[in-house]
């Protein structure tokens, strides 16, 4: 009979309902690996949660070697067991710290493109767990600088949350995985709960480290004094010296122009002028209440 049950509990891959349920931590996650991906490596999209389950710890084990991921040694330093990431991930770090193209680095060693990723690995894994946590819980993990890499098997008897998020960016795929131990994830969302029933936190804890984290952000903004409507032909025939009509062209009517993560979004208008001999653009108009909605205050 306990055979039985071990196979059954094997096959089981379902989350627990109270994790599954949890959508402000998801939601937070998925936009966190988004602006970890930006930030490290000026990628720009939406990252979203491709899979979440949990499996025994043979099968985690196995996932490890399968998926060339790092081990995390028994420092306290983080909440996941492990971590990977997948090829297109590393060699487009590689190419940002070598100065080349990623295309470039195809067919790199392996073993190169580990040693070369630890320093983005552990930033992402200490960064991860405070994402998982609240600030109450602090206390239960280290200083970054002790994130280390071990050698020593997975606990066998144990099960993992296992998740993996993938971002897709023009024809190139991105994806991030890594291992939870269920048993203290459980723990943690267990005291995160009755933190909240007891009125010394909130489920806005992760919101408001998001909105931290957007705020300090950089984006690119244009101003834009007129758009055109041209077919690909046209355009590949401009020449230099060629004169373009804008019939529609106002000084005192520029566009301002945010490039964020879902597109270019018109946030203000504005006049052109001058300021201290220089050409500046003065605001006419505030900040459009969707883009402080949606982007600033999430």
């Amino acid at each position: 009979m306990s055979s039985v049950l071990e196979k059954k509990m094997a096959f089981n891959t379902r989350l627990p309902p109270s994790l599954l349920s949890y959508d402000d931590y998801w939601d937070a996650l998925e936009a966190h690996v988004s602006k970890w991906m930006l930030d490290t490596l000026n990628v720009e999209g939406s990252a979203k949660i491709d899979l979440r389950k949990n499996i025994d710890g043979k099968l985690a084990s196995e996932l490890i070697v399968e998926k060339n991921g790092y081990l995390i040694g028994d420092t306290m330093a983080t909440l996941p067991s492990s971590i990977w990431f997948s090829q297109s991930i590393s060699t487009r770090y590689a190419a940002e710290r070598l100065g080349d193209k990623p295309e470039r680095l195809t067919g790199t060693s392996p073993v190169f493109l580990r040693l070369i990723c630890e320093a983005p690995t552990s930033e992402f894994l200490f960064k991860l767990s405070d994402w998982l946590t609240v600030s109450t819980l602090a206390n239960k993990l280290g200083d970054p600088s002790e994130v280390s890499y071990g050698a020593e098997p997975i606990d066998q008897t144990c099960r993992y949350v296992q998740v993996e998020i993938i971002m897709h960016v023009d024809d190139e795929s991105y994806e991030i995985g890594f291992l939870i131990n269920l048993d203290r994830f459980l723990e943690l969302h267990a005291e995160r709960v009755r933190m909240i029933r007891s009125g010394n936190g909130s489920l806005s804890t992760s919101s408001e480290t998001l909105r931290r984290s957007v705020r300090t952000s950089f984006m690119d903004v244009d101003a834009i004094i007129e758009r055109l409507d041209m077919t690909i032909a046209d355009c590949s025939r401009l020449v230099v010296g060629q004169e373009l009509s804008l019939p529609d062209a106002k000084r005192h009517t520029i566009k301002l122009v945010a490039h964020t993560l879902t597109g270019k979004e018109d946030i203000a208008q504005g006049e052109l002028g001058v300021w201290k001999q220089n050409r500046a653009l003065k605001l006419t108009t505030p900040v459009t209440d969707s883009f402080l909605r949606n982007t600033v205050d999430l």
